[in-house]
């Protein structure tokens, strides 16, 4: 996979890991973030995964749509 105007080091990882373009996106926009920025994506993280080791049933994709939307403090799609 060849992207116009990647970073070097970026563009060995993509080869080296058979990254996607979405793949590149999430991790260039990441980087792209604040040391306080990216602290908070990784405290989201790690809350969102404590909440899901919580769970004893599966959960369907509905219900983990309502869980990262209750994450981020909204109750449904419609609410901005």
């Amino acid at each position: 996979m060849f992207l116009p105007n990647l970073p070097a080091s970026l563009d060995a990882l993509a080869k080296e890991y058979d990254l996607s373009t979405a793949d590149i996106m999430l991790l260039k926009n990441y980087l792209a973030l604040n040391s306080e920025e990216r602290e908070a994506v990784v405290d989201f993280a790690v809350r969102l995964v404590n909440d899901l080791q919580k769970l004893t049933t599966p959960i369907t994709r509905a219900q983990k749509t309502g869980l990262l939307l209750e994450s981020l403090g909204k109750h449904s799609l419609n609410e901005n």
